[in-house]
């Protein structure tokens, strides 16, 4: 008898478990109906949209409606469903504040100088010396190690000139600062070096890469001679006794 009053119970639980369990929609929703059963509210349906007593899909952006709970964006204007709204990150994030709470602004990047004191990239491990032309008093000037700085300028044609108004040039093996090359009796070997700016270059420091077009080819490197008191840079090191350093590019540095 007992044994019999157990499983009379047990029938009826599980009776009553699946009756309930066909009273609710997916999301555990107590008497939600599905399409097309009879309804006479919106929130009757599993949809959201009742319409003329029965329980109705809603409706995609564009269609014709009567109120927000037909459309599936919510959102009924002027009898025509509208389209989801979907939010897009600004294309121009504001700046992140500071602690001051004041916003960051980002760096403003600056042209490489078009002037400065003339140096070079020195090799790793070793320390770039001032360069310059140190006689004023004539019209041309060996390219030599300096020890005060001196301020060239980059002309409109990439052309270096000192601030003793000489330009840079070579023959393929000397470098000198020429006035005016056309003085010079074997002027018709020389060649200006002609600079541009090389990507490592930063709004304080041009780093140039020249080269001059000489009767002996193109000339793109440096060497300074450690043969004399006077530390000449010359284009060739067999026009150099010993050679102290290389090179390949030159500097502006304000």
């Amino acid at each position: 008898m007992r044994s019999s009053t157990l499983f009379l119970f047990a029938f009826m639980t599980m009776a009553s478990s699946t009756i309930a369990a066909s009273r609710l929609d997916g999301r555990g929703h107590a008497g939600k109906k599905g399409i097309g059963k009879l309804c006479q509210a919106d929130d009757m349906c599993k949809s959201g949209y009742c319409h003329r007593g029965q329980c109705k899909p809603q409706r995609e952006a564009g269609h014709i409606c009567r109120k927000d709970s037909a459309c599936l964006s919510g959102k009924c204007k002027n009898q025509t469903c509208a389209a989801k709204a979907h939010p897009h990150p600004s294309s121009h994030p504001h700046p992140a504040p500071t602690e001051s709470g004041h916003p960051t602004q980002p760096p403003v990047k600056k042209d490489p100088p078009t002037s400065g004191t003339l140096s070079y990239v020195a090799a790793k491990g070793e320390h770039a010396q001032l360069l310059g032309d140190d006689e004023t008093d004539l019209i041309a000037s060996y390219l030599a190690v300096v020890s005060k700085g001196q301020k060239w300028s980059l002309d409109s044609k990439g052309q270096l000139v000192s601030e003793n108004s000489r330009v840079l040039y070579t023959d393929g093996q000397f470098i000198a600062a020429l006035a005016t090359p056309s003085d010079i009796p074997y002027e018709s070997g020389l060649a200006a070096y002609t600079c541009v700016n090389s990507p490592s270059s930063t709004g304080t420091q041009a780093v140039l890469d020249c080269t001059a077009q000489t009767a002996r080819g193109d000339e793109s490197s440096f060497v300074i001679c450690n043969d004399s008191a006077l530390k000449d840079v010359e284009a060739d090191e067999y026009a150099c006794g010993e050679v102290l350093t290389r090179f390949t590019q030159l500097t502006l540095s304000v």
